[in-house]
């Protein structure tokens, strides 16, 4: 009877020391589920300094890319460089032209002096950059002469020629200025080759390599890849060589990934908002990784040998302190491990879901091609025909001429900028705002085109020979009066709407313009300026600017930003401007009037030198004992005592 009691007793015994290891092995699985969180967390905190880097690196290769971008469209819209004056065969008519595209060039230059600019023409054969402009055999000789260049001369114009029409890229051997160099390059050429241009305006790529090593260390790497996920180059750490490919279909923007190249690095990408490119910031898992490796190895080895510990203390004191079943019963918490474990697994998977849910979307966007449909439009109001040769206005829309009737409409929002509205201080927003309520209110009823004139946001509406004329130019008329009614009400904004009359062909869209413009000038306020007056406008502005600083050279804060915060413009525009009217740099200009000041007080008056550097608006006189020497061409301090 004992010996039959006794096999329960030992069962029991064992199963009760069997569930109390499993008990304490719960610290070790809640160790490794620890591990996998603080991992996956990691991972997610990697992503998040990954996605700050990344939106600074975006926002300055973004910034110089959008710097390219502009000048090339100035170039491109600019009536110098067309191809109907860069074409004259009149070869003493040809080299003045060139003198004056190649002065423009130079005020390029000076406002961005990293920006150069490279115009071939292939008709004649001639390359004009901001620093020359001669025949591209003559150019190539030089280069070869210097020994910077290895390609033949044919080679040479086949690389420069071969180039898409409009791209973004990165090249190393196409500018003359910094041959030999990487180059970002925006590239604009003409459809007709044998006639026509190719521009290329580009930046060097340096200064990605600073931004990198400013925002990161020496094992972080930047990719940049084109639209089709081909790696282009390749900045910081050496991962992927130009040539490989990077699949990003399944993705989303700021999203944490491994490379299936390279698994040690958690790597994120964002979209440029001027270009096809894709940027990738990758770090090294190792590199954060180390750290709770080695707690967990430490914490592993504690709960271990605690664990040890534990059962070898746990067997040892239930032989000697055995307690009836009942109390056994009672003592098994294994549904609190279950709980446990289970509200673990839902921490887990609720830390998933947030992971996703925190994941931006894919922003596709294709900004540069609109820009280009603008500049189209814009050309062909203006009439300049050379500029958009073979150009579709009409499959632009997305219409057919022959069924369709088409309408120009100019709101002038400068109009509303200038009042004390909402808008007063933010233009941009004001255009933002009109085109996105313009386009709610006609709401899918006709096919339009939108570009930018100035302060003029001007529509070109194709409205389908099937619509009832009458009916429609009744509804057009109203939501354009409902639109002028919206601004003034809700935001105290006054803008001017002009409506022009029906046209038939899309080849009268030029003079159907020029009669709606004079018609929307004879309504708009007195600052409303024709572009006829523009080149008065700008004399008048500079003579302002020499005015103000006649007026206030003694202001030490003086300078070319607080200036154009005075006339409320930019500091490039205001820079440019006085030095094409004024045939001087702004800077140069004040230290002039402020030494000219100077040299009179220093003939007429006992005060010193200090005192009278202090007095034309030097902070020190060492920098004004400079200028007056570079100026003058004499030591301020003997000019003085000579008087």
């Amino acid at each position: 009877m004992k010996k039959t009691f006794a096999l329960p007793q030992h069962r029991i015994l064992i199963r009760w020391i069997v569930t109390g290891s499993i008990i304490l092995l719960i610290p070790v699985i809640c160790s490794l589920l620890g591990f996998q969180i603080n991992k996956h967390i990691l991972e997610r905190k990697i992503g998040q300094v990954n996605n700050m880097i990344l939106r600074e690196i975006q926002q300055n290769i973004d910034e110089r890319l959008n710097d390219i971008v502009n000048v090339a469209q100035h170039i491109y819209m600019d009536p110098d460089f067309s191809i109907s004056k860069l074409s004259e065969q009149d070869n003493i008519i040809f080299h003045r032209r060139i003198d004056t595209c190649f002065n423009k060039l130079q005020i390029y230059r000076s406002a961005n002096s990293e920006i150069h600019v490279f115009i071939y023409l292939p008709a004649k054969d001639f390359l004009l950059t901001e620093t020359t402009a001669n025949q591209l055999h003559c150019l190539y000789n030089t280069l070869r002469q210097n020994r910077a260049i290895q390609h033949s001369v044919d080679e040479w114009r086949a690389r420069i020629m071969e180039n898409p029409s409009h791209s973004l890229l990165i090249s190393d051997d196409l500018i003359y200025k910094d041959y030999g160099k990487e180059q970002l390059i925006y590239i604009i050429r003409d459809r007709s080759v044998s006639s026509g241009r190719v521009i290329m305006v580009s930046i060097n790529s340096e200064f990605i390599d600073n931004v990198l090593t400013g925002e990161t260390n020496e094992n972080y790497a930047l990719l940049l890849a084109d639209g089709s996920g081909n790696i282009i180059a390749n900045y910081g750490a050496d991962i992927l060589p130009p040539g490989s490919s990077v699949s990003l279909d399944s993705l989303k923007e700021y999203e944490p990934f491994s490379l299936h190249e390279q698994e040690a690095y958690i790597a994120s990408y964002v979209d440029s908002g001027v270009c096809d490119w894709t940027y990738i910031i990758c770090a090294p898992k190792a590199e954060y990784l180390t750290e709770i490796r080695s707690n967990t190895t430490i914490n592993m080895l504690i709960i271990s040998l605690g664990l040890i510990i534990g059962i070898v203390s746990m067997t040892i004191l239930q032989r000697y302190n055995y307690r009836p079943i009942r109390h056994m019963a009672d003592s098994i918490p294994s549904t609190d491990s279950r709980a446990k474990m289970d509200e673990f697994a839902w921490l887990g998977q609720r830390l998933r879901n947030l992971y996703q849910e925190n994941s931006s979307m894919r922003n596709s966007l294709d900004h540069k091609n609109q820009r280009e449909k603008e500049w189209y439009f814009l050309a062909r109001l203006k009439g300049y025909k050379s500029y958009v040769l073979d150009m579709d206005l009409c499959g632009l829309i997305g219409c057919e001429e022959r069924s369709s009737r088409f309408l120009l409409a100019i709101i002038n929002a400068g109009t509303g900028a200038a009042q004390n509205g909402q808008f007063q201080n933010d233009f941009p927003l004001l255009v933002f705002s009109v085109k996105n309520v313009l386009e709610e209110l006609i709401e899918g009823t006709c096919q339009y085109l939108q570009t930018m004139d100035g302060t003029l946001i001007v529509y070109l509406f194709a409205v389908p020979k099937s619509e009832n004329w009458t009916s429609w130019f009744k509804n057009c008329t109203e939501k354009m009066e409902m639109l002028r009614l919206f601004f003034q009400d809700w935001f105290q904004t006054e803008l001017t709407v002009s409506l022009g009359e029906r046209f038939e062909s899309i080849a009268g869209i030029s003079s159907n313009y020029a009669v709606l413009l004079e018609q929307a000038r004879r309504r708009m306020p007195p600052a409303f300026e024709p572009a006829g007056e523009e080149t008065d406008r700008q004399k008048e502005l500079g003579n302002r600017i020499r005015e103000y600083v006649i007026q206030n050279y003694t202001d030490s804060n003086m300078n070319i930003s607080m200036i154009a915060q005075e006339f409320q413009l930019s500091s490039r525009y205001i820079s440019g401007i006085f030095k094409e009217q004024q045939g001087m740099g702004l800077i140069d200009y004040i230290n002039k009037v402020r030494i000219s000041q100077a040299e009179i007080l220093l003939q007429n008056t006992p005060m010193t030198v200090d005192e009278i550097a202090e007095v034309t608006g030097y902070t020190n006189s060492r920098t004004f004992r400079r200028n007056f020497q570079k100026i003058t061409g004499k030591n301020a301090a003997s000019y003085k005592r000579k008087y």
